[in-house]
């Protein structure tokens, strides 16, 4: 049996008193699992199983098996506040979309399992401030991205290789996945603002010392990113994660959907 800190990324439905789950654990990246009896009052799994919900599995993996065992569930953080506003629920569900899609199953990330509690935590302290809810979705993007391999090119121009001059705009080639000189104008290049571009630079060198455990990096909201830069940034990168890894996350549409009415 294996004990595991996890955060339920996805529920099915398998029987009338039965579920399988996408678990996506801290020491063995994400975990399909079969909870058997999970819907059952006297079950061994208190406060049963919600979608992004934290808790200490209990798992029985077998080599070989399509789905793991999931015999005990004691549920640790609800995360409250994304049930209190649409942007906290949209954002919560993005986080657990991005990866679902974009992590291989059996493949830990530890790195990347703190950087989502500390995103769902500040969403659910923030559920109400925008900017809140804004800050620490971009955070998540740029980690998720950093642990899978995929941060874009921020320094120099992905077509030639030299030096990126200040300007009041660059274009991104999702082809190379970074920035080039040309501005674009719709098409293949993306015409992105500078001041974008600063704010995604100044993440990329403070985001790998914000750690969850240790308490380190900008203390909250809004540390780094303005609302405006942080909402194009947003948009950014979640156009280069679905050209990088083939599709949009199921929830990104509705998300970005939403900031735009606000």
């Amino acid at each position: 049996m294996a004990h595991e800190d996890a955060v339920v990324l996805r529920l099915w439905d398998f029987s009338e008193t039965s579920q399988t789950a996408a678990l996506f654990t801290r020491g063995r990246g994400i975990v399909r699992c079969l909870a058997k009896g999970s819907k059952r009052p006297r079950a061994k799994f208190s406060g049963g199983l919600e979608l992004v919900t934290r808790g200490e599995a209990v798992l029985i993996v077998k080599p070989g098996a399509e789905l793991a065992q999931l015999i005990e569930w004691d549920l640790g953080e609800s995360y409250f506040g994304l049930r209190r506003s649409v942007d906290a629920h949209l954002a919560g569900a993005y986080a657990a979309d991005l990866v679902f899609r974009c992590v291989t199953d059996h493949d830990p990330h530890e790195r990347l399992f703190e950087a989502l509690l500390d995103a769902l935590r500040r969403v659910d302290e923030g559920a109400l401030d925008r900017a809140a809810i804004l800050d620490s979705v971009i955070r998540f993007q740029w980690a998720m991205l950093r642990e899978t391999g995929y941060t874009p090119s921020l320094g120099v121009d992905v077509r030639t290789g030299g030096a990126l001059e200040p300007r009041a705009s660059y274009g991104f080639d999702p082809r190379l996945g970074g920035l080039t000189r040309d501005p674009g104008a719709g098409g293949e290049i993306w015409r992105v603002r500078s001041e974008t571009v600063e704010a995604l630079r100044t993440l990329a060198v403070e985001a790998p010392q914000s750690d969850a455990r240790t308490g380190e990096g900008p203390s909250g909201p809004g540390d780094v990113l303005g609302n405006d830069a942080a909402s194009r940034g947003v948009r950014l990168l979640a156009a280069w994660i679905a050209a990088a890894f083939g599709e949009a996350p199921p929830s990104q549409q509705a998300f970005l959907d939403r900031l735009a009415r606000n």
